[in-house]
């Protein structure tokens, strides 16, 4: 069972990995970065365009970028990751725009726990 954050890396002023402590129920270790991302105000901003198509009901002035590993005997796996859904055709992944949330200490650890969740949740 996933318990908690086992080691923490500051890769860069706005990225860090998490190292979890404890393995999934099928024997994962799991890891996850987060990089802060910040809306420049141009035309071609992601939270802008979010914003207009509709995605998003506010510009964000900031968001998470989020890539969870998965890590197994057989390999990385991206899995457990809320900002990412699958598409309703089912053959890719889309943004879960639920889950893009500003760059804040509080929603990153709101991210953290549902990753947590979710990579402990039973099959």
């Amino acid at each position: 069972m996933i318990t908690g954050i086992k080691s923490i890396d500051h890769r860069a002023a706005t990225r860090t990995l998490y190292e979890l402590e404890g393995t999934t129920p099928r024997g994962e270790r799991i890891a996850v970065e987060f990089t802060a991302c910040t809306n420049d105000g141009s035309k071609h901003s992601l939270p802008i365009i979010w914003h207009e198509a509709g995605y998003t009901a506010d510009v964000l002035p900031s968001y998470w970028a989020v890539d969870v590993y998965a890590t197994d005997s057989a390999g990385c796996w991206g899995r457990y990751n809320p900002t990412t859904k699958l598409h309703e055709s089912g053959k890719r992944l889309v943004l879960d725009f639920d889950w893009m949330l500003p760059a804040t200490n509080e929603n990153r650890d709101k991210i953290l726990a549902e990753i947590i969740r979710r990579a402990n949740k039973e099959d």
